[in-house]
């Protein structure tokens, strides 16, 4: 239990290790569930489902749970033979559904397999398993899927955030508990124990081991009941019902934890509730006491030997002895017991705490045997789904592994050594393991807060799932330059840390973490502002994120067990891109929405850009009324502005703008519309842009409503028709655009509309010294594309092409005669230097400006000087 007495009597001997063969043999998962902190409960829980079988014995449950492992389900509970209750994935669903297995007893196979409630209820087979025991057990399963396919409400989130905020407040104001007591044997009980004939025989007894969450693993529990004058229980069904499916919650995070180190870990409950006779004791359990309570319960089951050890306390010596005969009579691989007392108000009086026997010293080998709460556990209250990421069973559960407390200062906090690994997750600052410098804390866990989101490097370690060689290295988080606050957060917000210099977190390599840093900060009178995140992974590699503010989500990055993440950088700079002054070169344009005759109406943006985009933000938005700014965004845009480098120009292209009630209105006509650009580096808003505006035309005529230039339609069946250019004609020039035609849903910023124009030619020569009429094409700035200039003379097929010459294409026609003129983009197929290449910032809807004028060749007479010999 989270920062509480837990009071973890270590018994000492001398012995030598055991470890079991049968674990080593076991199937590895191939499923392993969605952690539950990063992609939460229903992920986590999506794939529980309850498995019903034919079997008839728990002697056939260990074959077939081996068999329904190795195709694909991870089995959590067992509550009887004939009903189980584990992961099973929708694409193994018909594999796990046709398993059968030939035993000494018959065949048994798979009835059914439901992952709702509703759904068992309307196909179960066997309502009852035949063992009394179970039977109640069996029913809880129900309950649990019940409970956890369940769609909370907006009151239950409400007050799981209250009680995890209440939680955050104890955590920082209880004082240091005193984590574990330690009973030293003397000499004399060691050469004492030697000679105990008891203990090294009898009915399954084993004394040189320590448990493991692996196998198959008897988890014995015992709701105690109190006896009364008028034969009424004490335990309320609603809490009953709660912490029966709280203990299966606890027995299903083992089972997810090993098989995320690639370990198969099941439970086979054996429950003996609050109406059993086995349960019921004269006076409150609380009161009453474990060494009274616990000889009174394993009686009336077991009338086996028990240890007459002078070092353990009652409850010690006659629990291990049943653990072992459980262990052999059901043959798992493990056997634990727990005792759950109802404590309807008041203080508590069986503080949750565990009982191991430590073989030889606490550092060689650990057995676990029992542990005991009531229902008053401060963690959760007298309604513990409020706070339902929290777990007292899996964190009892935990400390019969091997595992220690993680508190600040707790007097064992320091002093576990197992499994070739010291307890590094306490949460006081400590020298990093593996990271000479470097300093770290402990980080929320099942040992910690008994929350089930997150765990240690140790804890797996110390639970014998991999070994020390196997650890993840610890995480370190910094920031450059150094010393600026970081606050890490549990990814569902169910703590956070924040470090004030660099420090490290001895975590799992999937640990789920967000890491946030101030935008800005102040050092030596220079301002620091936020510009990247950089990751680092064991084998070296690095990972650059610009496209996230001063909060780096932990889906950002993956870290896996063979390549951990080990550094996360928040890095600052004092020279940010000049995103705070003003941009004054922001224009807008009409523009077609669509390539069809009639194209819907758009607004183009374009502006030339001030600061690297890669490094920033920029966000446009449209006056909606006089002084009410508001921001477009993917949805009124067919892109948004890609991001380019200093000095290039980019744009936008508008079909939409966002009305006041959150829906969006087209583009409409005979209207003005404002626009400007705001530029933000890593949320920290800039200068707004100069204001850009544009009028759209009027509804009538229709073949202009809808026009981008003054010239249109000049398509090729329909070409603008220009000035005949008889003598004495007046130059003139026309502005005009070939645009691109973007489409709301598609990719069409490749798709550039040509220009096409009409004109008559007349009196122009041939010769040297005639009249020409001579069209001069200027791409206007900004609109760096390559039109194709040229002409066509009606009734043939040949073109004359335009020659460039000081930055403008000149295009001379010496023939009378009707002619046209075609200004079309340049496609490249690698559009590397075209008008659509918005990446590179050649934006620009194609605007230029032609002049049509009449010339005359004029060459000078330059006279000819005679050489004299």
């Amino acid at each position: 239990m989270y920062r509480r007495l837990l009071l973890v009597t270590v018994i000492l001997s001398i012995v030598l290790s055991f470890s079991s063969q049968s674990q080593d043999l076991l199937p590895s998962p191939t499923y392993v569930p969605p952690d539950l902190a990063t992609y939460g409960e229903e992920a986590h829980y999506r794939d529980m489902a309850i498995i019903e079988t034919s079997g008839s014995s728990f002697m056939e449950v260990r074959d077939f749970w081996m068999e329904l492992t190795r195709r694909g389900a991870l089995i959590a509970v067992i509550t009887s033979p004939q009903r189980m209750v584990g992961w099973v994935p929708r694409e193994s669903y018909d594999n796990v559904l046709s398993t059968r297995l030939e035993t000494a007893t018959g065949d048994i196979r798979v009835l059914s397999i439901s992952y709702t409630a509703s759904e068992f209820r309307a196909k179960t087979v066997y309502r009852n398993s035949v063992m009394s025991e179970t039977s109640e057990a069996d029913e809880t399963l129900v309950d649990f899927l019940d409970f956890i396919k369940r769609k909370k409400t907006p009151e239950d989130i409400q007050r799981i955030k209250e009680r995890e905020w209440e939680l955050r407040l104890l955590e920082e104001n209880m004082p240091p508990p005193n984590c574990v007591g330690v009973n030293v044997l003397s000499e004399s009980d060691i050469q004492d124990m030697k000679s105990k004939a008891e203990i090294q025989g009898g009915p399954g007894a084993k004394i040189f081991r320590a448990t493991r969450p692996l196998g198959l693993i008897a988890h014995t529990s015992f709701f105690l009941e109190s006896k009364s004058g008028t034969g009424t229980w004490n335990w309320n069904s609603t809490v009953y019902l709660r912490y029966k499916i709280f203990y299966i919650v606890g027995m299903s995070y083992w089972t997810s934890f090993a098989a995320k180190f690639g370990k198969t870990s099941s439970g086979l409950w054996r429950l003996y509730g609050r109406t059993h006779s086995a349960t019921q004791i004269t006076g409150e359990p609380t009161a009453v006491g474990e060494d009274s309570f616990v000889p009174t319960v394993i009686g009336r089951l077991w009338s086996g030997t028990r240890p007459t050890w002078g070092w353990a306390r009652t409850a010690v010596k006659w629990c291990w002895p049943y653990n072992n005969y459980i262990r052999t009579t059901l043959g798992t691989d493990e056997a634990i017991s727990g005792f759950i007392a109802y404590k309807g108000s008041g203080s508590e009086s069986i503080w949750p705490h565990a009982e191991v026997i430590c073989w030889g010293g606490c550092d060689n080998e650990r057995e676990g045997v029992y542990f005991a709460l009531d229902t008053q556990y401060w963690q959760a209250g007298h309604n513990p789904f409020d706070a339902p990421r929290r777990n007292v069973f899996a964190h009892e559960i935990g400390h019969l592994w091997g595992s220690p407390d993680e508190y600040a200062d707790g007097a064992g906090c320091f002093n576990w050594t197992y499994r070739g690994i010291g307890n590094i997750n306490c949460q006081r600052k400590q020298p990093a393991r593996g990271r000479p410098g470097l300093f770290m804390t402990g980080s929320d866990g099942m040992m910690m807060a008994n929350y089930l989101g997150g765990h240690s490097i140790a804890q797996p370690i110390h639970t014998g799932v991999i070994s020390a060689a196997n650890a993840t290295p610890i995480r370190c988080f910094m920031t450059v330059p150094a010393n600026i606050p970081v606050i890490v957060k549990q990814c569902d917000d169910g703590g956070n840390r924040t470090y004030t210099t660099t420090m490290c977190q001895p975590v799992d390599y999937d640990y789920c973490a967000k890491v946030r840093v101030p935008l800005t900060r102040n050092i030596s009178g220079t301002t620091y502002y936020f510009d990247k995140w950089r990751v680092t992974r064991r084998n070296g590699a690095t990972t650059t994120f610009t496209n996230y503010a001063n909060e780096l989500p932990s889906y950002a990055w993956t870290s896996t067990k063979a390549n951990p993440v080990v550094t996360v950088r928040a890095i600052f700079t004092s020279s940010p891109p000049d995103f705070k002054s003003a941009n004054a070169t922001l224009s807008a344009w009409l523009a077609p929405n669509s390539n069809a005759a009639l194209p819907g109406r758009a607004i183009a943006l374009k502006w030339r850009n001030k600061y690297d985009m890669s490094r920033t933000d920029t966000k446009i938005e449209f006056e909606r009324t006089p002084g009410t700014w508001v921001g477009l965004d993917i949805n009124n845009m067919t892109l948004r502005p890609f991001h380019v480098s200093i000095g290039q120009w980019t744009g936008a292209h508008i079909f939409s703008t966002p009305t006041s009630s959150g829906g969006n209105m087209p583009i409409q006509v005979n209207r003005m519309y404002k626009f400007r650009i705001v530029g933000y580096f890593n949320t920290i808003r800039g200068t707004p842009s100069s204001t850009a505006s544009v009028i759209t035309r009027p509804e009538t005529p229709a073949d202009t409503v809808f026009c981008y230039d003054s010239y249109e339609p000049n398509t090729l069946s329909s070409p603008k028709v220009l000035t005949s250019s008889g003598p004495g004609m007046v130059a003139y020039t026309i502005k005009a655009a070939c645009p691109m035609i973007p489409r709301a849903g598609e990719w069409t910023w490749f798709v550039p509309k040509n220009d096409y124009y009409r004109i008559t030619v007349i009196n122009v020569s041939s010769t040297f010294f005639g009249q020409k009429l001579h069209l001069i094409l200027r791409v206007r700035d900004g609109s760096k594309f390559k039109p194709r200039f040229r002409a066509q003379r009606a009734g043939t097929t040949s073109h004359i092409n335009a020659t460039y010459v000081g930055g403008a294409y000149h295009l001379r026609i010496a023939a009378d005669g009707e002619y046209l003129i075609k200004v079309e983009p340049r496609i490249s197929g690698a559009i590397s230097n075209d008008l659509v290449d918005r990446t590179q910032g050649v934006f620009g809807f194609g605007e230029y400006e032609m002049t049509v004028e009449r010339v005359t060749n004029n060459p000078q007479v330059t006279l000819l000087c005679n050489i004299i010999v």
